[in-house]
C-alpha cells in the first residue's frame, strides 16, 4: 500500500495510484443519465482498495472503492489553529470554494488550480456572532459576553475600533 496522506492523527493508503476521470454529457444520453453526470461528474476508472489508520485508537479500516464508483467531488477542508486551509485541487480545473464557520459570513469564491502548489488568501469578514450575516453591536455584545470569544474580544475591538467603555447600543 503507498501512503496518500498522514499526520498524527489519521494515515490514508491505496493500493495504487488512484485513476479518477471526469464524465461528460453527451448528446445520446437520457434525462437520467445527463442528471446523473451533473451531480456525479467524477468517476474512479479502477478498482481501489483503501486503508484508514486512525492512530488515536490505534485501529485500521479497509474498504474498496469499486470501478465505475461516481461522486460529487465536493471537498471539506478545516481551517488549523492559524487559520489556514489546505485543499487539493487537480491540476487545470475550476473550482468553487465556499467559507463558512461560526462568526465567519459565508463567502464563495472560484479558483482555477495551476499546475504546482499555489496559495490563495480569501479575507473573510468574521465576527458575525450572531450569524445573521451582518457584523454589527449584536455581535459586540456576543463577543464581550461569552467566554468562548475571550481569546477573540481584541481582533474584534480593533475590527469596528472601539473599546467595551465608549460603545452604547441603543
Amino acid at each position: 500500500m503507498m501512503k496518500w496522506y498522514g499526520d498524527e492523527e489519521i494515515g490514508i493508503f491505496f493500493d495504487i495510484l488512484p485513476r479518477v476521470s471526469m464524465r461528460y454529457v453527451l448528446p445520446t444520453m437520457t434525462k437520467t443519465e445527463r442528471e446523473s453526470v451533473e451531480r456525479y461528474p467524477f468517476i474512479n476508472k479502477k478498482e481501489l482498495k483503501v486503508a484508514l489508520l486512525d492512530r488515536k485508537k490505534s485501529k485500521k479500516y479497509t474498504f474498496t472503492i469499486q470501478k465505475g464508483y461516481c461522486w460529487d467531488g465536493i471537498k471539506k477542508a478545516t481551517s488549523d489553529s492559524n487559520g489556514l486551509a489546505t485543499v487539493s485541487l487537480a491540476q487545470n480545473s475550476t473550482h468553487t470554494l465556499t467559507f463558512k464557520g461560526n462568526g465567519v459570513i459565508e463567502r464563495s469564491v472560484s479558483v482555477t488550480a495551476g499546475t504546482s502548489d499555489s496559495k490563495l488568501n480569501v479575507p473573510l469578514v468574521v465576527f458575525d456572532a450572531d450569524n445573521n450575516g451582518i457584523v454589527n453591536a449584536k455581535d459586540f455584545a456576543v463577543v464581550n459576553k461569552e467566554e468562548k470569544y475571550a481569546k477573540s474580544k481584541q481582533y474584534f475591538k480593533n475590527f469596528i475600533n472601539v473599546e467595551a467603555s465608549s460603545f452604547e447600543y441603543k
